[in-house]
């Protein structure tokens, strides 16, 4: 399945039950909290649940990646990612094909949604499901 199908599988199902979306913050100021660049260098990411079209900020935790020096780091996202049960990773800008490729392999999207806060991010995802 190709990234585009799986990314709009996950969307057109947020509309229908519960999806749960990470979001790489610079700090843990809610949903006022600037968006990061880069999941894998993000030092928290924000937990968001979206149901019934409502998101709710579920928590903005420490990311545990962003501190370690392997070469292996995207399967750890993506492992931690699960662990967390998250459905979609948002992003600002791309992440490289590897990040992705992780990502899709422990059945997580990801989609790549500008804004300079996670209120912002978030608005504009639930915009797009409606």
């Amino acid at each position: 399945m190709s990234v585009n199908k799986k990314v709009f599988k996950f969307a057109e199902a947020a509309s229908h039950m519960s999806v749960r979306l990470a979001i790489p913050a610079w700090s843990d100021e809610g949903l006022d909290s600037e968006v990061h660049p880069r999941p894998l260098g993000s030092p928290f990411m924000a937990i968001i649940e979206v149901k019934n079209r409502e998101a709710n900020l579920v928590e903005i935790v420490r990311n545990p990646i962003s501190s370690l020096l392997i070469p292996s780091r995207e399967i750890s996202l993506a492992s931690w990612l699960k662990s967390k049960r998250i459905d979609i990773l948002i992003s600002p800008k791309p992440c490289s094909p590897s990040v992705v490729e992780k990502l899709m392999d422990w059945e997580i999207g990801f989609q790549v949604i500008e804004g300079r806060t996670i209120r912002e991010i978030v608005d504009k995802y639930v915009r797009r499901i409606r």
